[in-house]
């Protein structure tokens, strides 16, 4: 590709695209034995059928997650940046990164 090229013609890039492209390759062959495992073991097949089945539920829920926590943080920055002067609750939502993480940390 375009993007190799120029890496490689700036110096960084010691190994030929050629030879990344035969990586690729490898790791394809070496997939398609890992899927052939699958056949092999029953069990394992409807292990990854249920968690591909399953899987646009989990990343919803992810997503609502997140929510949750961006809108508590920014409700406790607003809360908390216009009615105290507490240090270690400043410390802890006295901006917007430092409150999504406090509001993450919450419920570990």
């Amino acid at each position: 590709s375009v993007l190799l090229e120029i890496i490689r013609q700036s110096g960084r890039l010691s190994v030929e695209p050629a030879a990344i492209s035969s990586l690729r390759v490898l790791r394809l062959v070496r997939l398609l034995m890992v899927l052939r495992l699958l056949k092999l073991f029953p069990q394992l097949q409807m292990l990854f059928a249920a968690l591909y089945s399953v899987w646009r539920t989990v990343m919803w829920t992810m997503f609502l997650i997140m929510l949750v926590v961006y809108a508590v943080a920014i409700y406790m920055v607003v809360m908390i940046r216009h009615n105290t002067k507490d240090p270690a609750m400043l410390k802890l939502f006295g901006t917007f990164t430092q409150a999504i993480h406090s509001t993450w940390e919450v419920p570990s």
